[in-house]
């Protein structure tokens, strides 16, 4: 089990991850390559993306603050992408709504848990969450996320190269597909299934 490091917010500031590998761009730019001399679907490559992000996750967790089944980051805005949408769908059955339009974020703290979430506090689709729930982690003090005005030290999707080529890239893949919060995509499951 992991062990959580509470730290002050000036102490999370301070601070100093590893560096990225040199072998994290790599892979990227070998799946790139292999896109591009195969006919790899755009989930392939959505996975290949997601691969990579996951091995940057795996480097920076020993210093995040975040836990399974802490599920304050599930209460606010998620925004995805149609093909992580279908993603989705494709890899765990759960339905995604059709004909959604891309739509700003809502504001925090005007939405509900995350359709995708197990009435456990655990994500209902992990193996095939989004990007966004890939890349994003507190560093200092869990009691701060239920906080929506809280001054807090996140990792996020402009945290590092590797992240922001990632979502560059997916946000290719995605097309003219609809971009937008979570919940547009999928609803929660009847009452009788949670």
């Amino acid at each position: 089990m992991k062990t959580i490091r509470i730290r002050s917010v000036d102490e999370a500031k301070r601070l100093t991850l590893p560096p990225i590998p040199d072998s994290f761009f790599e892979a990227g730019r070998e799946l790139q390559r292999r896109a591009e001399r195969s006919n790899m679907s755009r989930h392939a490559v959505l996975r290949g993306i997601y691969e990579i992000v996951d091995r940057v996750g795996e480097l920076v967790d020993p210093f995040t603050v975040c836990s399974s089944g802490c599920s304050a980051c599930c209460h606010i805005p998620v925004g995805i992408s149609e093909i992580e949408a279908s993603y989705i769908e494709r890899n765990t059955g759960r339905r995604m709504k059709r004909g959604v339009v891309s739509a700003p974020a809502p504001l925090p703290g005007t939405v509900g848990p995350c359709p995708l979430l197990a009435p456990d506090g655990r994500c209902s689709v992990y193996e095939a969450r989004p990007f966004i729930c890939r890349v994003f982690a507190a560093f200092d003090d869990p009691a701060l996320c239920a906080q929506t005005d809280a001054q807090h030290v996140l990792y996020h999707s402009d945290a590092n190269a590797v992240f922001t080529g990632s979502k560059q890239w997916l946000m290719h893949l995605n097309g003219s597909g609809a971009v937008s919060d979570i919940r547009a995509f999928f609803s929660p499951p009847p009452p009788e299934t949670r």
